[in-house]
Parts: C-alpha cells; sequence; structure tokens
C-alpha cells in the first residue's frame, strides 16, 4: 500500500542522494555527504526555501539590463538578447544554492510552456519566467490568475486576437486542458468529464478583449511584474463580452457576469472564473498527478492516485492552493523513499530517465565544472546560452521551443513519458556530450569556455583515488543513483580505469602526480573511467 506517512528514520547516502537528485539539478558529493544522517524532514527544510530574485540579465552594448521595464534602442537586437536571456537562467541552474526553487521554476515552464518562436519577444518571456520565479514555492492558484494575463501566454495561445464578436479559443482550451482540471474520459464528442465545449465557449466570451502591453509599464498589483491591459480607453474595456457566461454541470452549472466593462469589473468577472476552476477537484488532483509524475515516477496507478494523488489533493485545497505543504508531504513521505512496501518492482529511485536539461546542467554541477563567470559575459553567454542551449537541443530538448503548445512530450505524453527521451540519435548526443565535459569545449577563437580537471576532482571528491576499487565505487556512487553489484563496479574498473594498466600501475601514477603535478600520466585513465560511467545505461537514470 502506498503510504504519505512521513519517512522519519536519518537517511543513509543513497536515499540522500535520491532526495537531492530529484529537488537540485546535479547534486554535488559535499551535498549529499553533509544530508546523510539527516531526516527527510530535516533535509526538507533547508530545500524548500525560496531563492531570492537575482537581478536581470545584462546586456554587453550597454552594461545595464534591458527590462528596466522594456529594451530600448541601444540594446542588443532580440535574437541576441534571447541568448542572454537563456544564457542568464542556466548559469542561475548550474549555479543554485541548496534550495529546490530552480527545480520549481524549471516545473511552472514545464507545466505553462511557451514557445519561443511563437511569442518572439524576449522581454515578455523574462517577465513570464519572473512569475515562475515569484511563485516557486508558492500559490499555484494566484499564478494560474496571473498566466491568464501574462503578455507572453496572451501571444502563445492567441488570447490578444480574442475579441467580443470574434472568439478565439486557444487558451481557453488550454487552460482546461493543460493548465487546471485536465482532460478526463471523453464520454462524447463534446464532454470530456472535466470540462465540455460548452465551457470552452463561454469560457472564451470571459477571456475576451485582452492585449498585450508592449512598453510594460502595467504592473500587476497582486505580483508586482508587468501584465497584459484591456483593450480599450482607460478604465473601459471596449473588446470585452459582457454578456452573461453560463457554464455546465462540470463546474455546477455556474453563470458569471461582469457587473459594467468597466476594467475593476471584468477583473473581478476573471478571479470569480479563476475561483470557480480552481473549486472543481479536478484542478488539485490535475497538478498532484504533475507533480508526482515529475518528482517522483510517471506511472500512476489506481493505488497511487488512491493513496498519494487523493490525499495531496485535498492537503492542496486545505492549504488554499499553497504548493509547498504538498512538496513537503511528497518528499518526506515513506513512498518517495521506496520505504512503503517490499516490492521491488515498483522502486522509483533511479527510475526517471534523466531530461537533457539534467544531463548537461546536472552533470556540470556534480562534476564542479567552471565556465566563464559574468564579469567575461561575452565568453559567459557563449557558454551558458549557446553551447549548454545547442547541446540539450541535440539531445530532444531544444531550449524553450517544445514541439507544441502541451510542452515537451516526455513530460506529459502517454505512456511513453520520460522514456521518450531516448532515441537512437538523442542517445548519441548524451554520450557526446560526456566527451565535451572530460575533452573540453572551446569558442570560436579557440580559447577553452570549459573542460573537467579530472585528477583535481578525484583528489577532492575521493577518499582514496589512489585504490582503484575505492575511486571508482564512489564515482559511481556519486554518478549512479542505484547500487551496482560488484560484477558491474569491476566493469568500471577494469574497462574504464585499468583499460590497459595495472591496479598498481595505477597507484605507481597516481602517487606521482601528487608529487610533480603533472597530470599527464593519470588523466587518461581517468577519462576512460568517467566516460563509461557517463554513457552508461545507469548514468541515464536519476
Amino acid at each position: 500500500m502506498a503510504s504519505l506517512a512521513p519517512y522519519t528514520q536519518p537517511l543513509n547516502q543513497r536515499e540522500a542522494g535520491h532526495l537531492l537528485r530529484r529537488t537540485l539539478i546535479g547534486p554535488q558529493r559535499a551535498e549529499i555527504n553533509a544530508a546523510t544522517g539527516q531526516t527527510a524532514a530535516q533535509l526538507l527544510q533547508q530545500l524548500l526555501v525560496d531563492d531570492p530574485a537575482p537581478s536581470p540579465p545584462i546586456d554587453p552594448l550597454t552594461n545595464d539590463d534591458w527590462v528596466s521595464p522594456a529594451p530600448g534602442p541601444n540594446n542588443s537586437p532580440d535574437d541576441e538578447r534571447r541568448i542572454q536571456f537563456f544564457g542568464w537562467w542556466i548559469h542561475k541552474m548550474h549555479t543554485q544554492p541548496m534550495t529546490i526553487h530552480e527545480r520549481m521554476v524549471w516545473f511552472w515552464h514545464t507545466h505553462f510552456p511557451t514557445i519561443e518562436s511563437r511569442i518572439n519577444n524576449t522581454a515578455s518571456l523574462y517577465y513570464q519566467h519572473s512569475l515562475f520565479r515569484k511563485y516557486a514555492l508558492g500559490n499555484f492558484k494566484t499564478l494560474t490568475r496571473a498566466m491568464c494575463i501574462d503578455n507572453a501566454m496572451l501571444v502563445h495561445l492567441d488570447g490578444r486576437l480574442n475579441v467580443a464578436g470574434s472568439p478565439q479559443e486557444n487558451f481557453a482550451r488550454e487552460f482546461f486542458e493543460l493548465f487546471t482540471v485536465g482532460k478526463g474520459n471523453q464520454v462524447s464528442p463534446t464532454d470530456y468529464t472535466t470540462f465540455t465545449e460548452t465551457d470552452v465557449k463561454e469560457a472564451t466570451r470571459l477571456l475576451t478583449g485582452w492585449d498585450v502591453d508592449s512598453s510594460y509599464t502595467l504592473v500587476d498589483s497582486v505580483t508586482g511584474i508587468p501584465r497584459g491591459k484591456l483593450k480599450g480607453g482607460g478604465s473601459t474595456a471596449s473588446q470585452h463580452d459582457t454578456g452573461t457566461k453560463t457554464f455546465t454541470a462540470a463546474f455546477n452549472n455556474t453563470s458569471i457576469t461582469p457587473a459594467s466593462n468597466q476594467v475593476a469589473d471584468v477583473e473581478a468577472e476573471l478571479d470569480a472564473f479563476v475561483d470557480m476552476v480552481f473549486a472543481s477537484a479536478h484542478t488539485a488532483k490535475f497538478i498532484c498527478r504533475k507533480l508526482y509524475r515529475f518528482f517522483v515516477y510517471y506511472d500512476i496507478t489506481p493505488e497511487i492516485e488512491t493513496d498519494i494523488i487523493e490525499p495531496l489533493a485535498a492537503l492542496l485545497i486545505q492549504q488554499n492552493f499553497e504548493i509547498k505543504p504538498v512538496l513537503q508531504a511528497l518528499l518526506e513521505s515513506a513512498h518517495f523513499f521506496d520505504q512503503d512496501d517490499q516490492v521491488l518492482q515498483n522502486n522509483n529511485i533511479g527510475a526517471i530517465i534523466k531530461s537533457p536539461l539534467e544531463i548537461t546542467v546536472g552533470s556540470l554541477r556534480t562534476l564542479e565544472l567552471v565556465l566563464p563567470a559574468p564579469n567575461d559575459l561575452i565568453r559567459h553567454y557563449m557558454a551558458y546560452g549557446g553551447t549548454l542551449t545547442s547541446a540539450m537541443g541535440g539531445q530532444g530538448m531544444p531550449f524553450h521551443e517544445p514541439y507544441d503548445v502541451a510542452g515537451f512530450d516526455p513530460y506529459y505524453q502517454f505512456p511513453g513519458f520520460n522514456r521518450l527521451w531516448i532515441t537512437p540519435n538523442y542517445l548519441a548526443m548524451r554520450y557526446l556530450w560526456s566527451d565535451s565535459l572530460t575533452g573540453g569545449v572551446a569558442d570560436i577563437n579557440g580559447l577553452e569556455l570549459f573542460k573537467m580537471d579530472m585528477p583535481l576532482f578525484v583528489q577532492s571528491n575521493c577518499s582514496d583515488p589512489s585504490n582503484p576499487d575505492i575511486l571508482v565505487k564512489e564515482m559511481c556512487d556519486l554518478l549512479i543513483p542505484i547500487d551496482l553489484d560488484q560484477t558491474r563496479l569491476d566493469d568500471y574498473r577494469d574497462n574504464g580505469l585499468l583499460s590497459g594498466i595495472t591496479g598498481g600501475g595505477w597507484s605507481t601514477d597516481w602517487a606521482t602526480y601528487l608529487q610533480n603535478g603533472n597530470a599527464m600520466l593519470v588523466e587518461q585513465p581517468l577519462e576512460k573511467m568517467f566516460r563509461i560511467i557517463l554513457q552508461s545505461p545507469e548514468f541515464q537514470i536519476y
């Protein structure tokens, strides 16, 4: 029986690593060591903490940001600002502190996905990202309401084209299907259990009249972040449908009518609509399923639905849609640590295939690679906004460019889910990434952008690098989420580190390196060891 009962035992190294791999993007050995011996509740006190809002991206042309509040004529063109924004964001992931905050920013991006090329405005993307960052551990309902009038979303799902008398249904449909109640069993051509075609049409009417504010001077009074505006003159919403909207039994036959076409009344109507949708039990269950698949496992069985999803949804409603208590309950549960039964076939430790984000940014962080810092701004953006986004794209995740409005398939597509990250081509690109880590990557001028210092890394992260068995075991413990049997460890040792040399030869070469600092003798064996680990099936999971 799956159980949300708290797991109260001190975490061993494998359990601590499991929690950190699912909450950080690439935990480091020192973090896992520090977490070992703590209880899940103690560790989550550190992890469930907001990271302060960072300063915006800096434009090399002006040495200032371009969101105060909008880009000006002296700023870089938008295609360059896009690289700056992506690089800025990925740098935040790479240098994240000991908090789940950055992982949750990414979660909200996958839940409210937008396609950069449809929006074609980096400032709008930045402000949408600011919403995800502000509400990373905050209120799901408040964030969802904000997304209804977010500038980027108004472009992405055509909300700005939706006016009275000329409806555009894209946003209303996806608001139900992708963001809130989800799509249930289709019981008729127009009824999806959780909502109907009538509900889509009425919601479309309710959402008419909104437009993009390209000046970004209209700041939302609740979020403090720029938002869209209502079309019209000042306080009047001239293109909003002011008639009564009547929803179906899926929403208790609720009727909503604005008091007038005044902006304040139209906004109050939007509040009533969000209240209505969040009163549906399906909304809480839908987001809890998304959280479960993101943090635990993709397969939600009837047992998981009853024992995990339904109590989490009840907790979310009880907490007025604050997300942090739900994360707390899920991540400290016996179920999360596979301690609620003795069935090996349903273990979730090491059961999710890493996304290209975990492969690239996660490996950089775990292996402690140093990339050009923001004080070297051109090369900084070249590394983070260029090289890393290119690597992720080659592995099947073009950054901020999912293939359709539902987002990247592995986050939602039944029945494959995370297994869809793996194809022959994508797998080959994952293997090439290990070559980039160990062999290094240069910029267009041939200057090194980054390369793993393998001797220094093992010297800092292994208790006895001169012993090949200890070295291989401790590197596997760091990089692989599951316990390996001795046969597998021997394979990593003999076909990696000791390929072409003996154990005694390795020990001698390591001693020589410590004496004279010449890494030539030890670099090649270490490169073989890291490559065989980083290209293994076990490294692809977490």
